[in-house]
């Protein structure tokens, strides 16, 4: 594996990006038994970074340590992912709203843009597209007043997206575009809109991640 990393970054904090990339592209898949030597053979960094950079995966619930230390990329049964659904579904209504509170007009619109050009360029930098994503949501928790409901969130949210793009590139590009629209109706302030876009996109996340999970339990 190719891989160049800078001198602008900590090490480690390098290699977490892109082990966190790996695992959410299904490069490495869920249940995938990871070896650090190898893996940091692979990617031609040396082991301690790549410690530190699973140290931060394992609070962020994206991978497993068992105690033979066997480390794992997390998985969920069918049952567990339809039951962690539903309890984002009941929270991120109340999230968004909050959130929503906490943004102006502007930064919503700014937020919508960046999602819009990564739109455009996901067939070039698919990795970089999805970033923008994910930095959008980080903001999300920090803004949101209430940090009880936005750690609950986070708390789904973590082990639900190594299940919401797999390897397609095509889901990237229709989550962009979801989002999109829920900054669009956020920007409105009416509830019962982004309650129902919320829906929405919750229903199509959970069907492109239950197909995900089936078909990596059938091969």
């Amino acid at each position: 594996m190719n891989t160049t990393f800078s001198h602008v970054k900590p090490l480690y904090e390098q290699a977490y990006e892109l082990v966190k990339r790996l695992i959410m592209h299904g490069d490495i898949a869920p249940g995938q038994t990871i070896v650090v030597a190898q893996l940091a053979e692979q990617l031609q960094i040396s082991r301690t970074p790549l410690r530190e950079a699973f140290r931060q995966l394992l609070k962020d619930q994206l991978v497993t340590v068992d105690r033979n230390g066997t480390l794992k990329v997390m998985s969920l049964s069918l049952s567990d992912f339809e039951q962690l659904f539903d309890c984002r579904m009941i929270l991120e209504k109340d999230f968004i709203a909050d959130v929503r509170m906490s943004l102006t007009d502007l930064e919503i619109d700014e937020w919508r843009n960046r999602l819009a050009s990564a739109r455009q360029a996901v067939d070039n930098t698919a990795d970089e597209s999805m970033q923008t994503l994910h930095f959008m949501y980080a903001h999300f928790f920090t803004v949101c007043k209430n940090q009880r409901l936005s750690q609950l969130v986070q708390s789904t949210y973590s082990p639900l997206s190594i299940y919401a793009i797999g390897p397609s590139q095509n889901a990237i590009h229709t989550m962009l575009e979801e989002h999109e629209q829920l900054l669009t109706v956020m920007k409105s302030g009416e509830i019962s809109e982004m309650h129902a876009v919320i829906a929405e996109i919750s229903a199509a996340e959970r069907a492109r991640g239950a197909a995900y999970l089936e078909a990596l339990t059938t091969t």
